[in-house]
């Protein structure tokens, strides 16, 4: 058993670093285990013994450094706030915001006007 969710994990991190694919805003539980072949109860659990977290979780833990990315990037300036998330690969404002709060403690715009100043 331990195995399988030994392969998958690397996996995992490959379709997400090489491949970007947490920039589908439609990406879902499915779409990976697709993709892994595997099913996404296994995905699910997996991803929740190894790595301590849900699959939004993990999928939006890459959305939110690629939008700090973003945010930082002197090129994204002119960029709303809102599309950066949007370019991150998150559905909506509201949840974008609302997770990048919780992974940051900070909102997005917050954020902006720190990397800004220093």
């Amino acid at each position: 058993k331990t195995t399988a969710s030994s392969k998958i994990i690397p996996q995992l991190y490959a379709l997400m670093e090489e491949e970007e694919l947490y920039k589908n805003p439609l990406l879902s539980r499915l779409d990976l285990a697709t993709r892994l072949e595997t099913s996404e109860g296994n995905i699910s659990q997996i991803i929740n013994q190894e790595l301590n977290k849900s699959v939004i979780q993990f999928v939006n833990e890459y959305r939110i450094e690629t939008a700090k990315k973003l945010l930082h990037d002197p090129v994204f300036h002119k960029y709303s706030v809102e599309a950066i998330g949007m370019e991150a690969g998150f559905k909506s404002k509201s949840a974008f915001y609302s997770a990048f709060k919780s992974n940051s403690g900070i909102s997005p715009g917050a954020f902006r006007k720190l990397q800004k100043t220093s």
